[in-house]
């Protein structure tokens, strides 16, 4: 078999550079347009993720800044994890 050689840079994009980035468009208040440009990241991709970032704040409205671009653990995941744990824990 051939060794694929990837053809374009589509998708290269890293996440923390897009979490960035919108953290500035909404808590900066900076224009999706410019801070495109600003990113080199594709207009379209980093207003689509503004917007489900924002929708992710707005169920949550507790979140701070840092927390609103990872992964936080809800209260039920963290039960089940904890029960998880205890019922290993007896295991042993």
């Amino acid at each position: 078999m051939r060794t694929y050689k990837r053809k374009t840079n589509r998708g290269s994009t890293s996440k923390d550079v897009i979490d960035r980035a919108c953290q500035q468009v909404i808590f900066d208040k900076k224009s999706i347009n410019s801070t495109a440009k600003q990113f080199a990241i594709p207009y379209k991709t980093l207003q689509r993720h503004v917007v489900n970032m924002t929708k992710k704040i707005e169920k949550n409205p507790e979140l701070s800044k840092s927390e609103s671009t990872y992964n936080v653990t809800t209260a039920l995941a963290t039960k089940e994890i904890d029960k998880y744990l205890v019922m290993r824990k007896s295991l042993l």
